[in-house]
């Protein structure tokens, strides 16, 4: 599901703010260096 999905399937719900963090990156590790930025 993408995000243009994601958000037609929340808009349907009725919800009118929009959540944070529902969604990931293709793996863990990139996950972690999303979040921790750890550039050299």
């Amino acid at each position: 599901m993408n995000a243009a999905e994601k958000q037609r399937k929340q808009k349907d719900a009725g919800i009118d703010l929009v959540p944070v963090g529902d969604f990931t990156f293709c793996d863990q590790m990139l996950d972690m260096a999303w979040i921790f930025n750890p550039i050299p």
